[in-house]
């Protein structure tokens, strides 16, 4: 009886533990994105490779748009919480960041593409709050999981996608993304890609 119990109370216990444990994460709202606003990445591949990248707000369009340019010149649209929009389509948008955002949350993922026999789905969820170090500093983030299968006509691949998301940046400040590919031939080598970012200035 006595062991019953205890048992009882050590589960009574962990649950209370995690609840308040819950209720203490912070809940994140959309950031408010403003023209100005700029970010410079470093992303490094397989052997070495590297690559910089920038991103520079430049407008605030209709219905829920941002528009950037990058680096070389050209523009690319995002949604307002910062989801990349290819050929400015929110249906070919793989929603990473969602908000309100807090540990715990877990919803699912999946995008469209021009070619109607490809296609990707999966997963997301919020794993932790944690604080993480890149080049540009020190910041609380947001752990977001992601895990996707994207299939084409000639091979399959099963996505993992880790993505630091922080409010202090209005965007992320690290991501990692391992690709593992199944083609006719076979499995392939898996990629990895880590990208860090290296400066974010505010537009205020």
């Amino acid at each position: 009886m006595t062991s019953t119990r205890l048992r009882g109370s050590l589960a009574l216990l962990c649950t209370l533990t995690f609840a308040a444990t819950a209720a203490a994460q912070p809940v994140a709202e959309k950031p408010a994105i403003k023209v100005g606003d700029a970010w410079e990445f470093q992303e490094s591949a397989a052997k070495n490779k590297t690559n910089v990248a920038t991103h520079l707000v430049t407008a605030i369009l209709p219905g829920d748009g941002v528009r950037m340019q990058q680096n070389d010149l050209t523009y690319q649209e995002y949604d307002s919480a910062l989801n990349w929009l290819p050929r400015g389509r929110k249906d070919y948008a793989l929603a990473v960041n969602r908000y309100p955002m807090k540990v715990g949350d877990e919803w699912k993922v999946s995008r469209k593409f021009p070619n109607p026999s490809t296609s990707e789905d999966g997963k997301a969820r919020v794993a932790a709050y944690e604080t993480i170090t890149v080049p540009a500093g020190k910041f609380q983030c947001y752990r977001i999981e992601v895990r996707t299968e994207l299939v084409t006509r000639k091979h399959t691949e099963q996505r993992f996608l880790t993505r630091w998301q922080c409010p202090e940046v209005k965007w992320f400040a690290k991501e990692v993304l391992e690709i593992r590919a199944t083609g006719k031939k076979g499995d392939e080598t898996p990629r990895t890609t880590t990208t860090e970012l290296l400066r974010f200035k505010s537009a205020g």
